[in-house]
């Protein structure tokens, strides 16, 4: 009973207007309101008001609380208006927060961790081989998902051993490094490797891009030939197929002999008496010409393909060649040469310093060089265009004009020349046992080889040069340039 009596009187005192701070309010009945009052006399300021607002505890003031329901007009302390914070001991968790982070929380709250929108997740690729490389775009994660792998652009994702910057194995069909190149060009010329079907014999450098084409045939080797010759053996020439015909001397019949590139040999009769000098075969058919001397009944013959014996063709006397004058190795200049219009050119056929074209179907001399000194050479280039060999100097014959020009000065008296059947260089054999080499690139000339003795020389087909030395009955071999 005294407790109420203070507080009637106390509500009453509050009426005197003495302050409108003081929390007690007139006692008559009313309702509670937000006013830091109390307006119903029950001695609890501002309890159930109306207007009074949910509040839930927060620990990390993050403005997000979490746990039991408070409500009151005005926020308390550590306090917030939500109960949505999903980690409340954590103030940088909360719901909304932007940028949700990778880092194992869920830093907005809405359920899921790391999700791939999240700050530093990235693009992960299907890995199926598990070589660290992977292709297409399948996964956004904050940590590398299972199969896949953070890099892309493997080329082959069912070889382990195939991804971009690993060591590129050549020439095994498989593009190692995912660098999309030709694996059989290794220096990326443009033209692969002639060992794998290509036109490039050297991968390590790219300004060769075409080298001699593979040999379709085999030329008999010079060990071949040295124990294959039948006779003395004066000189020789190469037929499509590197098959070697050499003529030769000797007493009684004389013989010449086909010798293929497994030294299998063929014999060709000659015919009695009648040493064989010089040879050459026809570039469309397979015949072929040698130049004779018996004591001054001189002339050339014919063997036509197939046939193994060699008729008389065409009379007339030969001059002697320079390299072993009066000798019976050298009764005849050294070279033959028979060109595709039908004409065999031989040198001091009539008269020595002439060069003859004889037709390889009447047999008819007409003389397009003469008075010139003496002819021991003549050979025809890839185009048929028609050089000769006049003591050290290399002429280029314009037949249809009668004239010549100088192309090359040797160091000594030319012997016999030949053209590489692929680059198209020119080789001279002179008497100083050299061969020279002259470019076709029009670069300057070389000693190419030396030969045991001099020597007469011809080119094959699979790219060899071949020096017959009568003087020591030797053969000598060297490989053409490949590029």
């Amino acid at each position: 009973m005294l407790t109420l009596l203070l507080l009637a009187l106390a509500c009453q005192k509050s009426d005197d207007g003495a302050g409108d701070s003081d929390p007690v309010a007139d006692c008559s009945p009313r309702d509670e309101i937000c006013d830091e009052k109390d307006n119903d006399c029950d001695g609890v300021v501002d309890e159930e008001a109306p207007e009074a607002q949910d509040f839930y505890w927060d620990k990390d003031m993050d403005g997000f609380g979490t746990g039991e329901l408070q409500s009151a007009c005005f926020p308390p302390e550590d306090s917030a208006a939500t109960n949505d914070d999903c980690d409340d001991t954590n103030a940088e968790v909360y719901p909304g927060k932007r940028p949700e982070l990778c880092n194992g929380l869920d830093d907005d709250c809405d359920g899921e961790i790391d999700p791939p929108t999240a700050q530093g997740a990235e693009p992960y690729y299907t890995d199926a081989d598990g070589d660290g490389y992977g292709v297409g775009a399948v996964d956004v994660a904050c940590e590398l998902p299972e199969g896949t792998a953070g890099q892309d652009g493997d080329c082959d994702d069912t070889r382990a051993d195939v991804y971009p910057g690993n060591v590129e194995t050549w020439y095994d069909g498989v593009d190692g490094d995912c660098l999309r190149d030709n694996d059989y060009d290794a220096d990326a010329d443009g033209a692969d490797s002639m060992d794998y079907g290509g036109t490039d014999c050297m991968e390590e450098d790219p300004s060769i891009t075409e080298c001699r084409p593979a040999a379709t045939c085999t030329h008999p080797t010079a060990a071949m030939l040295d124990l294959g010759h039948l006779n003395v053996s004066t000189d020789l020439a190469f037929d499509a197929d590197c098959s070697a015909l050499v003529t030769g001397l000797r007493g009684g019949v004389d013989y010449a002999f086909w010798m293929d590139g497994t030294g299998t040999s063929t014999t060709v009769t000659g015919y009695s008496e009648y040493d064989m000098q010089a040879v050459a075969l026809s570039p469309l058919n397979g015949d072929a010409v040698v130049s004779h001397n018996n004591g001054g009944s001189t002339g050339l013959g014919t063997l036509t393909a197939g046939e193994v014996s060699i008729s008389a063709y065409v009379g007339g006397k030969l001059s002697y060649g320079n390299l072993w004058r009066d000798s019976t190795f050298n009764r005849n200049p050294s070279q033959l040469a028979w060109d595709s219009s039908g004409c065999i050119w031989a040198p001091g056929l009539q008269n020595d310093g002439n060069l003859s074209c004889v037709s390889d179907t009447t047999g008819s001399v007409s003389n397009v060089l003469v008075g010139l000194e003496h002819i021991e050479a003549v050979a025809l280039d890839n185009s048929e265009q028609l050089y000769i060999g006049v003591e050290k100097e290399v002429l280029l014959v314009d037949a249809a004009a009668g004239t010549t020009t100088l192309v090359h000065t040797a160091a000594d008296d030319v012997l016999s020349l030949a053209f590489d059947p692929w680059l198209g260089d020119m080789y001279v054999s002179t008497n100083a046992k050299q061969i020279e080499k002259v470019p076709a690139d029009g670069s300057a000339s070389s000693v190419w080889q030396s030969t045991v003795s001099p020597a007469r020389i011809a080119t094959s087909p699979d790219g060899w040069l071949i020096a017959l030395e009568p003087e020591d009955q030797a053969f000598e071999e060297w490989q053409l340039p490949q590029y």
